[in-house]
């Protein structure tokens, strides 16, 4: 049976930590707030944005939720920049999905990078490409906090990440490259990803399809972290790993709900509390 790498204990090891920072500096006269830019009314990400909510709410940092009566490219600029220039706004995020009209890019480059703390301005794409400090994207960060709470040894090990996002695959190759992690990203144009996953010691999918990761992927020696949010034909969230299928045969693996999710909203919350604390 596998070690299940609980991400709810982690994301409670992290609010803990804010929660202290942010008593400290609410006895300072700061109020830590976040805003979130909403242009949807898309179900996951509505459940999305109440959890966040309610993280908040547990630690004592505000949250905010900007969204236009008319959604369209000008508004939204307008919103992120009045944001931007809000002193009391320490921490601002673009929640997708976004109209196939808006221009993502733009927008995202409109956040300052010490309040993008989701890492979406391009600027900290290519700070953390190069290994400098800033803030990562939360779901990236979030698999390097779980990695961590449970002490997996990174250095030298063959990591495989499927997914090649700008969220999610690319920054995760780059923080495991920082951690000296020997790295493959495979893709939807990789020939047998099977073969990868099987020469790995540690696996990252961050693919969005249910279940596509069957036994035929995995080893006993391997490490999992599921980082897909799907729904099955019964309205089940899965992973990208079949579970089940899986969880007799690995070494540890990551729970879907339960893994990395949580780990995410408290990562979006403690880069926020770290914004708010440099802004001292």
């Amino acid at each position: 049976m596998a070690q299940i790498l609980d991400g709810k204990i982690v994301a409670q090891k992290i609010r803990v930590q804010i929660e202290s920072e942010v008593s400290a500096m609410a006895q300072a006269g700061k109020q830590v707030k976040l805003a979130i830019v909403l242009a949807s009314e898309d179900p996951s990400s509505m459940s999305y944005v109440n959890a966040i909510v309610r993280a908040s709410e547990k630690v004592g940092v505000i949250t905010q939720i900007e969204k236009p009566s008319d959604i369209n490219q000008s508004n939204l600029e307008l919103i992120v920049a009045n944001l931007a220039q809000d002193t009391g706004t320490h921490g601002i995020i673009l929640q997708t999905p976004l109209p196939e009209e808006v221009n993502v890019d733009k927008l995202s480059s409109l956040i300052p990078p010490k309040k993008d703390v989701d890492g979406l301005n391009p600027l900290n794409a290519g700070r953390l490409a190069l290994g400098l400090d800033c803030f990562a994207p939360a779901t990236a960060q979030a698999v390097m906090e779980i990695l961590n709470y449970y002490d997996i040894e990174l250095s030298g090990k063959n990591t495989v990440v499927i997914g090649r996002s700008n969220t999610v695959g690319k920054p995760v190759a780059q923080l495991l490259l920082k951690r000296n992690a020997t790295v493959s990203v495979c893709h939807s144009k990789t020939k047998n990803i099977s073969q990868f996953s099987n020469a790995a010691d540690i696996l990252v999918t961050a693919i969005g399809k249910s279940k596509l990761i069957t036994s035929e992927f995995v080893h006993e020696n391997l490490t999992i972290i599921d980082v897909g949010t799907n729904f099955d034909s019964s309205g089940k969230m899965t992973g990208d790993v079949d579970f089940e299928g899986v969880e007799p045969i690995v070494k540890a693996i990551t729970p879907v709900p339960g893994g990395v999710g949580p780990v995410t909203t408290a990562v979006l919350l403690k880069h926020t509390c770290e914004s708010a604390m440099k802004s001292l």
